[in-house]
């Protein structure tokens, strides 16, 4: 599953180093090859929203900008290499594609539309007073659990009048689910309300003037309430950017949260509940491939077609990370549920990308310089590990010759043969070692030829100078 756990959307950081006498411009040539250059502005960007690094990790010595710099062109290279091999330019290879673009592409629009979001909302200080109808203990009438509770309403409300104390009252009489502590209920917004008591209880709170009450109780279906308005307040996106809906920071903060949440949700409801969206959702037969999953616009997508992904993705694309994973082999079986699980997903990328392209977030200079990053970062990853590196496996007689080379100089010697360990014995571990030799072999050589063929050289010149390490600090090490 974590091939379909992608890179999420990072805004680039474009920090100078500081202190530096010398004029450092994206302009700047720090590297060439044959077929191209890398400018300061690239490297920059390359590594703050495709690698996640900050300027200074990068920026703490010569050495570590020039394996940056090398990393950066190998990628280029192995991408360029991706682009004229038939397995990058297969149908299977670009539906594959095409649904990690779409989650890209739906990551991004999320976020932009919580960036772009405008709150315009009321928030309210109340206090509430509840009384449980226990219709049960009335046979299910609830007029009689109603009438039940009337006197014991009304002594309530004539203290009110003669001026008791509000949240004194509630604390005493206030019973069933609410929370004696919590009779004040403080800052609320509209869904809080809703969630914990009624909507007549909002509306009656929008009714109500600061200061007062409710002089008619709210019924509704489990509880009598009375409720008392102390203040309230237009809550917009300045007060959420500054900080200013409240005084207390922990309910501001909350606060904060509940508004933008529940704005974005209703933002989210307004996408998904468009009319020629189609999702039968987990009542999809997965196992007939002509049922259809979900419909978007025009395009159905049907179980055959989740088959056909996940058959590239386990049978095709196979990429371990560790000797264990190769030699053992093993791909993933998706269950039922998991398959489940990842329809839901793709739904959601598809009609949330759909929504992106509609508001041509597509489009932005941002966003198309996030997506070749993006882009070229997952080939760079499927061609270093497949054709680099390659899924190798030493045979028998490939670890039996490595063995005997190994050993060559004991086993030539009458005297020193004994001293040399069985290869049945050390057969698991020459082949891990074989295994990591021969993918190391791989990966230099590879690198060596590509160095060579395109003529890259490093300008240092323009490399940032370096500076002190912090205390603690290591020196920076490779990280291919």
């Amino acid at each position: 599953m974590k091939k379909f756990i992608l890179i999420s959307i990072v805004v680039a950081l474009f920090a100078g180093v500081g202190c530096q006498k010398q004029k450092f411009k994206d302009s700047d040539v720090l590297a060439a090859y044959t077929e191209g250059q890398i400018i300061r502005g690239d490297f920059v960007e390359w590594f703050t929203v495709s690698k996640r690094l900050r300027p200074d990790t990068v920026y703490t010595s010569i050495r570590s900008q020039e394996w940056r710099l090398r990393e950066l062109f190998f990628e280029r290279m192995r991408v360029k290499e991706a682009g004229e091999h038939p397995f990058f330019n297969s149908p299977d290879f670009k539906m594959y594609m095409s649904f990690i673009e779409d989650e890209h592409l739906a990551g991004y629009t999320n976020a932009r539309l919580r960036s772009d979001l405008q709150v315009d909302t009321t928030i309210y200080d109340i206090s509430i007073i509840m009384l449980s109808l226990d219709a049960v203990s009335f046979e299910g009438n609830k007029e009689k659990a109603i009438e039940a509770q009337m006197p014991l309403v009304n002594e309530i409300l004539e203290k009110l009048r003669k001026g008791e104390n509000f949240d004194g009252i509630a604390m005493q009489y206030s019973v069933g689910d609410m929370p004696e502590d919590q009779a004040r209920i403080g800052w609320v917004i509209r869904e809080l309300v809703e969630s914990i008591t009624d909507k007549s209880v909002y509306e009656a709170i929008q009714e109500l003037r600061k200061g007062r009450y409710t002089t008619k109780p709210i019924i509704t279906d489990d509880a009598i309430y009375i409720v008392k308005l102390y203040d309230s307040k237009r809550i917009t996106n300045k007060n959420i950017v500054n900080r200013t809906i409240v005084k207390d920071p922990m309910t501001n903060q909350r606060l904060a949260a509940f508004i933008h949440q529940n704005a974005i949700l209703e933002v989210m409801e307004g996408i998904t509940s468009q009319p020629d969206l189609n999702f039968p959702g987990r009542d999809s037969n997965l196992r007939n491939p002509n049922e259809i999953l979900f419909e978007v616009g025009d395009k159905k997508y049907l179980v055959d077609d989740l088959n056909k992904l996940l058959a590239f993705v386990t049978e095709k694309l196979w990429m371990p990370v560790s000797f264990e994973e190769t030699i053992s082999n093993e791909r993933h079986r998706f269950t039922i549920d998991e398959k489940k699980g990842l329809v839901n997903q793709w739904y959601h990328n598809v009609v949330m990308a759909r929504e992106g392209r509609t508001r041509e977030f597509d489009q932005s200079e941002e966003y198309v310089t996030a997506l070749e990053l993006f882009r070229n970062a997952e080939i760079d990853t499927i061609y270093r590990y497949m054709f680099v590196l390659g899924n190798y496996v030493p045979t028998n007689a490939e670890l039996l010759a490595y063995h005997n080379e190994k050993n060559r100089e004991l086993l030539a010697n009458p005297q020193t043969r004994r001293y040399v360990p069985s290869f049945a014995s050390v057969r698991d571990d020459l082949r891990e070692e074989v295994y990591n030799n021969t993918k190391l072999n791989n990966r230099l050589s590879w690198e060596e030829r590509v160095i060579s063929e395109n003529n890259f050289k490093i300008n240092e010149e323009k490399l940032v100078p370096e500076r002190p390490l912090k205390p603690g600090e290591r020196p920076p090490a490779p990280t291919y």
